[in-house]
C-alpha cells in the first residue's frame, strides 16, 4: 500500500472587491452598507475558511472604514485582503 503525503506550503488565493464609496441621502445618522464577499481558492482544492470582523449590511456612519477578510485554508495557511469603504453625507449637514 502507498500512502503518498502531500505537504501544503502555499496560501489561498483570497480577492476583494473594490473600493466603494456610498452616499447618505438622509439625515439618518447610520446607513446601511452591503459589498461583494471576496473570492478565494486554495490550490489543494479543500474547503477555505473565512474569517472577518466587519459584517455585511451593518449600519455605518460617515467615515473611512478599511473592511479585512483573512482566507485560511486545510494545512493554516493565511492570506488577507482589504479594502475600504467611504461613508458620505450627499447634503451639507
Amino acid at each position: 500500500m502507498v500512502i503518498s503525503v502531500y505537504l501544503d506550503n502555499e496560501p489561498p488565493v483570497i480577492h476583494c472587491p473594490l473600493n466603494q464609496e456610498v452616499k447618505k441621502e438622509s439625515d439618518n445618522p447610520t446607513i446601511k452598507v452591503y459589498w461583494q464577499p471576496p473570492t478565494y481558492r486554495d490550490n489543494s482544492g479543500l474547503p477555505v475558511t473565512i474569517f472577518t470582523e466587519s459584517i455585511n449590511g451593518s449600519d455605518f456612519r460617515t467615515g473611512s472604514y478599511t473592511i479585512r477578510y483573512e482566507a485560511t485554508d486545510q494545512a493554516r495557511n493565511k492570506a488577507t485582503c482589504t479594502f475600504v469603504i467611504v461613508v458620505s453625507c450627499k447634503f451639507a449637514l
